[in-house]
């Protein structure tokens, strides 16, 4: 059985316990069971690379460049527990991947990762034979695997460490410019970043520290006014979390997304990250 601890890599059985201590138990050795599935007429998925709130992250091998680390965006559906695998459930996580591949596409930022193409396929893990949405093909979008480490992983390491404060001053300062180079060049694209937080940072090492966003799924426009808002409390500005907690609607905007900045800052800086 493929979604087996037997056979599966180092790298997804930390995946898997990250969703068992979020209450998804056995949900990455289902998922893994994608291993082997062919898209595209050139892509193939290698193995489990990341699990979202809305997708599963997958490496994959390109047959036409082999060289190219990439990866690919799948909808994340319950496929653990069955019973919860309803049409809209399925409907409504499909349509999630494919705006988010067409946001990510749009935005042509060096800041994000490189979108290479939307695809769709029949997915294994879904029985066909019960017809309707079932048995259409699940969306899938390829983009390029960035290299480093998540900024809160890496700076924690480096806290660990013990670095000098003048050296740390200086990677610091480098991440705080660039995100918000990020974060204005994004604006001006019509685009907000909605869940600013370390882990959603990639750090790419020597010669130049650059930070690059991982998830495209925390994009929305600056026009969007239905209330999606992408976020982790923990990251939220005073205000905007009280709000969640009345029950009020919460909306993404140039003052929170600066406010959410901040704290991701304040963390990464001071050490308080996980």
């Amino acid at each position: 059985m493929i979604g087996n601890l037997q056979t599966t890599t180092l790298h997804e059985r930390r995946v898997a316990r990250r969703l068992d201590a979020r209450g998804e138990k056995g949900l990455a050795h289902s998922l893994v069971r994608l291993r082997g599935t062919e898209f595209g007429a050139r892509y193939h998925i290698e193995s489990l690379y990341a699990v979202g709130g809305e997708g599963a992250v997958y490496i994959v091998r390109d047959a036409v460049r082999p060289w190219r680390p990439l990866v690919a965006k799948v909808p994340l559906l319950p496929v653990h527990q069955p019973f919860q695998l309803t049409s809209t459930v399925i409907h409504e996580q499909r349509s999630k991947i494919s705006m988010e591949a067409r946001l990510l596409a749009r935005t042509r930022s060096a800041h994000l990762p490189r979108h290479l193409g939307t695809y769709s396929f029949r997915n294994p893990l879904l029985d066909a034979e019960r017809g309707s949405v079932f048995a259409e093909p699940d969306p899938i979008y390829v983009m390029e695997k960035l290299p480093g480490s998540d900024l809160d992983r890496w700076l924690l390491r480096m806290h660990h460490t013990q670095l000098p404060q003048a050296l740390m001053r200086r990677t610091l300062d480098r991440v705080a410019v660039v995100l918000l180079q990020a974060l204005v060049e994004l604006h001006e694209r019509g685009f907000l970043y909605a869940d600013l937080r370390p882990g959603n940072m990639r750090m790419i090492g020597h010669p130049h520290r650059r930070i690059r966003l991982l998830d495209a799924g925390s994009l929305v426009t600056v026009y969007d006014d239905s209330g999606r808002f992408p976020h982790v409390p923990a990251y939220l500005p005073p205000r905007v979390f009280d709000d969640l907690s009345a029950g009020r609607p919460i909306a993404v905007t140039p003052r929170s997304q600066a406010i959410m900045a901040g704290r991701s800052l304040y963390a990464v800086a001071t050490g308080p990250v996980s």
